[in-house]
């Protein structure tokens, strides 16, 4: 068995600085499907059929991010999709996590109560910074071409905001939680988003950052 190109890849960004949890939120994928990819094989089975384990569709993505250190819309690779061409839905919901570098918490489809008891939550320790991730149903970029589903994310540098920074936008925002989350992640993406709408999904992320 050799190791996978996926988990190369996956393995060259940690040695980069990024973290498991930061190229999950990048690709809208769990923290526990880029462990997945990170240590994923390529064996040989009977025939001859060769397996490359989870996280195939990652490459161009993160060879992209490798190669760049940033990524344009068309590599962030989209999900299963139905015969019907819809989304398939994923397996299982997102689960809380804790590291010994930090803690974290994504909050899926919805949520803004939830949300907001989270940012109130993380105001109360040093260094605990937020991300965002929205999947919309139709995002337009800079580059031509016809709007499609995907999602937009806190950019890994410089898109970690303090807690009660978010809070007081909302309140500013007249208590719109999602309206404030859709605007801030529209501001940090403003280099190549043109126009986001639809949302259907909302992530949040909480961890430590200095």
């Amino acid at each position: 068995m050799a190791q996978s190109e996926q988990a190369r890849l996956v393995k060259d960004l940690q040695g980069k600085g990024y973290s498991i949890k930061d190229i999950a939120a990048l690709t809208g994928r769990t923290p526990r499907y880029i462990e997945h990819a990170r240590d994923s094989v390529e064996k040989t089975g009977k025939g001859g059929k060769i397996f490359y384990g989870k996280g195939q569709n990652l490459i161009p993505f993160l060879k992209e991010l490798n190669e760049k250190g940033k990524v344009s819309p068309a590599s962030i690779p989209g999900r299963r999709t139905t015969k019907g061409g819809s989304e398939a839905k994923v397996r299982t919901s997102p689960k809380p996590f804790q590291s010994a570098v930090g803690e974290g918490r994504y909050q899926s489809k919805g949520g803004a109560k939830t949300i907001d008891k989270m940012l109130s939550e993380a105001t109360s320790k040093k260094n605990l910074k937020v991300r965002f991730a929205v999947h919309f149903g139709k995002i337009k970029t800079i580059s031509p071409g016809p709007g499609k589903p995907g999602w937009v994310a806190s950019p890994i540098k410089g898109g970690a905001l303090k807690p009660q920074e978010v809070i007081d936008r909302i309140t500013a925002n007249g208590g719109d939680t999602l309206g404030t989350i859709r605007d801030i992640l529209r501001e940090q993406n403003s280099s190549w988003l043109v126009t986001a709408t639809g949302a259907t999904e909302y992530r949040i992320m909480v961890q430590y950052e200095k």
